[in-house]
């Protein structure tokens, strides 16, 4: 029984030692396309950018869960060449209103000219991401992509495409994290201790 809780305990500082030396860089949402064309999930001009998808078939990829028929919603967003201005990504399914976000301060757009193996909306300034309105903790490195598809309407002032996401940061620990596994380190030391008593 010693051995076990000794064993527990070790396991437990493990994790807080691979919790302070900080996680690899991880994907964080992700989504295929779902539209063949029509409808399109982004509307383009010279100036501005808009993205929506309110039919079925997207299923949002976070962290490891799957989300089904999620519709997204990004408000308008200026644009200045390849430029893009600050913007807002919304997720949301009928269970979850608040589902997901991305948040950043500018981003690049490779458009009207999409170059080959080029992501066509890429931003890592001021990126954040959020679950249920809340702000996910314990991220560094930030960034996400929309890469577009079956591309309509080049060459006159409104483009509309569809498209897939990815997005990843690196993960940092939470101070919570680190608490918890020296508790659990020091619980198992101290039951080992009365028990050799």
């Amino acid at each position: 029984m010693r051995g076990r809780v000794f064993k527990a305990g070790l396991t437990a500082l493990a994790a807080c030692g691979l919790a302070a030396a900080g996680f690899g860089q991880a994907t964080v949402a992700t989504f295929a396309d779902p539209s063949t064309g029509t409808p399109p999930l982004f509307w383009v001009t010279d100036t501005t950018v808009l993205g929506s998808w309110t039919g079925n078939g997207l299923t949002l990829d976070l962290f490891g869960t799957n989300y089904n028929n999620v519709q997204m919603n990004m408000p308008t967003v200026g644009r200045a060449g390849n430029l893009l201005g600050p913007g807002v990504v919304f997720f949301s399914n009928g269970a979850n209103p608040n589902l997901f976000a991305i948040s950043f301060t500018s981003g690049f757009i490779g458009e009207p000219t999409l170059l080959s193996g080029q992501n066509s909306i890429f931003a890592n300034n001021g990126v954040q991401f959020y679950y249920h309105g809340s702000l996910i903790p314990g991220l560094s490195q930030q960034q996400f992509a929309f890469s577009f598809a079956n591309p309509l309407g080049q060459g006159t002032a409104l483009r509309t495409y569809t498209g897939s996401l990815t997005s990843s940061a690196f993960g940092t620990p939470e101070p919570f994290t680190l608490v918890l596994g020296a508790a659990a380190f020091g619980l198992g030391m101290y039951r080992r201790r009365r028990r050799a008593d």
